[in-house]
């Protein structure tokens, strides 16, 4: 006998980097220029430099181009070192390799403070000290100018703040295009 669920999608626990709904999504493909590896879930911004053209990295500033979010792609070998970081326990591309931006979408992404659905979203440029509040986690404001307005996106779901040294998952709607 079939079993029929009334919960809604976005009430449901999902990955960093994972799409919540397929409706109007858009994937755009760069390369990894970060050289580690570039975990799923995080924002991006344009690479810089000579050959940087067609690279994104994780955010080191205020001044960086916003490019979107590490999408959780549905099959990759998770191998020590190639896409799993050791010390931080988190998968996502290699480096030098094909990267796929969500560009547009609902998407989950790391955050590393409590969100309100509605709340503005913010990209942490500098990283805290321990491992709450990464480079290319979101939260809901600039905390001390450590982190930059991204206009075109808001958080669609409540998510409380992520205990001292761990990161939480919050889940935002981003229309870059």
């Amino acid at each position: 006998m079939p079993v029929t669920n009334y919960d809604l999608i976005i009430e449901k626990s999902h990955e960093p980097g994972e799409l919540v709904s397929l409706d109007d999504a858009q994937i755009w493909t760069f390369t990894n220029g970060t050289g580690v590896i570039l975990p799923f879930g995080l924002g991006v911004v344009a690479g810089t430099g000579e050959g940087a053209t067609g690279k994104v990295i994780l955010p080191a500033d205020a001044n960086g181009k916003f490019e979107g979010i590490t999408y959780r792609t549905d099959t990759f070998e998770k191998r020590s070192g190639y896409t799993l970081d050791d010390a931080t326990g988190r998968v996502g591309y290699p480096k030098d390799r094909e990267v796929s931006i969500v560009r547009r979408g609902v998407i989950a992404v790391f955050i590393d403070s409590d969100v309100s659905r509605g709340s503005p979203v913010f990209l942490r440029h500098t990283a805290t000290p321990g491992t709450t509040g990464i480079a290319g986690c979101f939260r809901k404001d600039a905390d001390t100018a450590n982190a930059i307005a991204i206009p075109n996106a808001t958080f669609l779901k409540a998510a409380p703040a992520p205990v001292a040294g761990e990161m939480g998952v919050g889940i935002l709607e981003l229309r870059m295009i």
